[in-house]
């Protein structure tokens, strides 16, 4: 079988128009919304908090707070389509493959939502610092999309994000609420299997705080979680796979 039959990048780029174009009035609405919003607190920060922006720079700080905030709200709604009648015969009869549905809804919610957030930061940013230094003749740090911790909190949201595209999958109404109820029962049946295991074999947890700070264990831990991710990539691909049936 040939590979386009799985994957084809010029439809994968139609269908990502596409979901574009249907969604567009929202995407305007929501992308002015923010920036307005982060311009006039960018605005203001300084003269009601007395902040020397030489020193300080609060974009990361709201950076994370609207990633995490509207990365999950749009990804708990990427597969909406599949629990409603009308929207999801139209979404399964795509002249497309699964696969290119799935990455087109992780690409667009995903590192798409992500990149385009902190390039509009950036961009807002460099038009307040412009104005200050012009009104007030004072500067501030522009933010910085491949600072550490952005870049790092980026991959932190690219991970929830995995989580919250599966539950939207497969859960019908309150998916936030369901995938958090979800975590916390899983969270719980590991934590109990976890001390069990700790108090049968006592050296064992001497041996686990000797290499928590180790770079081993942060690779093993790094590992593990893009093994979670994509554990859950793949599940999303077969619960499309499943109502196409």
């Amino acid at each position: 079988m040939q590979a386009n039959n799985y994957l084809s990048l010029k439809r994968l780029g139609l269908l990502m128009k596409a979901d574009l174009m249907i969604n567009f009035r929202l995407i305007v609405i929501c992308t002015i919304s923010v920036a307005c919003g982060v311009f006039l607190y960018s605005l203001g920060f300084s003269r009601h908090l007395n902040v020397n922006f030489a020193v300080n720079n609060f974009h990361p700080g709201l950076f994370f707070m609207v990633l995490f905030i509207g990365g999950i709200w749009i990804s708990s709604n990427a597969f909406k389509d599949l629990h409603d009648e009308k929207r999801s015969y139209f979404f399964l009869s795509l002249p497309c493959t699964s696969l290119e549905k799935l990455l087109s809804r992780l690409l667009l919610t995903g590192i798409g939502y992500a990149g385009v957030l902190a390039l509009g930061f950036f961009l807002v940013s460099a038009l307040v610092n412009v104005l200050e230094f012009a009104v007030y003749q004072e500067q501030f740090q522009l933010f910085n999309p491949f600072a550490k911790d952005v870049l790092t909190v980026i991959t932190n949201y690219l991970f929830c994000h995995a989580i919250v595209v599966l539950g939207s999958a497969y859960f019908k109404r309150h998916v936030l609420m369901k995938i958090f109820l979800a975590l916390c029962v899983l969270g719980a049946i590991i934590s109990i299997i976890t001390t069990l295991v700790l108090s049968l074999f006592g050296e064992l947890h001497f041996a686990l705080n000797n290499i928590e700070n180790s770079a081993g264990f942060f690779c093993a831990k790094t590992i593990i979680t893009i093994l979670l991710a994509f554990c859950c990539w793949m599940i999303t691909y077969f619960r499309i796979c499943e109502a196409e049936l």
